[in-house]
């Protein structure tokens, strides 16, 4: 296995003071794939294991499992699940992108297969890909999610311009903290009353979302931070 840098083994116990249900924002080339993979490696219960990745880096998920962990994983291919159950009985891993997660005109996708594997651990990887609460990516996430002990979001960037993008991947890992979008709207998203409708394109209370998110879910590493290591 991997030897993990010193801020990487610290990471692995945020997770863990999370209970395992964490966003990942380390910085690009700080490894948090491996952090996942680390935490999950701690625990054995939490398999079998689903990783949603965009398409170009399913391989690279599947290098990473086995270089760092020595685990076979499954890729996921196609619009169509195998008929046979080969990837739920020989793989405690599973990888599969977001495009073929949902049902489409091209094929049922992989979601009802994959929901009865009966996964313990979900890794999102670049999360920030459902950011709107309304795509059939985001809800086949979430349907995925439902009943997962462990989710985990990685993303170096969750919020690209505003704080209403954030919304769907905080319901998802923690819809105690975050259980509807109306209240987090008004509260953080420059809520505005407009003669067609509301509007959610500011951003409002930003010290208290940030301190909300270090203290419960958040992970963030800039690559200045860990130089040392």
């Amino acid at each position: 296995m991997t030897k993990p840098f010193r801020y990487q083994v610290e990471a692995v116990e945020q997770v863990e003071a999370f209970s395992g249900r964490c966003l990942l924002a380390l910085e690009m080339g700080l490894g948090k794939s491996l952090i996942s993979l680390l935490y999950a490696e701690r625990h054995p219960e939490a398999r079998p294991l689903v990783i949603v990745c965009p398409a170009s880096v399913k391989w690279v998920w599947e290098h990473e499992c086995r270089t760092h962990m020595g685990w076979r994983a499954y890729i996921a291919e196609g619009v169509r699940p195998p008929l046979f159950r080969l990837g739920a009985t020989t793989h405690n891993v599973t990888i599969v992108n977001y495009d073929i997660l949902a049902p489409s005109k091209h094929g049922p996708g992989w979601l009802d297969f994959l929901k009865a594997l009966r996964p313990q651990m979900v890794v999102i990887d670049e999360c920030q890909a459902i950011k709107d609460m309304g795509s059939k990516r985001a809800k086949a996430v979430h349907s995925l999610c439902q009943g997962v002990k462990h989710v985990l979001g990685t993303s170096a960037t969750p919020l690209v311009n505003r704080p209403a993008e954030l919304y769907s991947i905080l319901h998802l890992i923690r819809p105690d903290l975050y259980p509807a979008w109306w209240p987090f709207a008004h509260r953080h998203c420059g809520a505005r009353r407009l003669p067609w409708g509301w509007e959610f394109k500011g951003a409002t209370r930003l010290n208290e979302l940030h301190n909300q998110l270090t203290g419960n879910l958040m992970i963030r590493f800039r690559k200045a931070d860990v130089l040392k290591d």
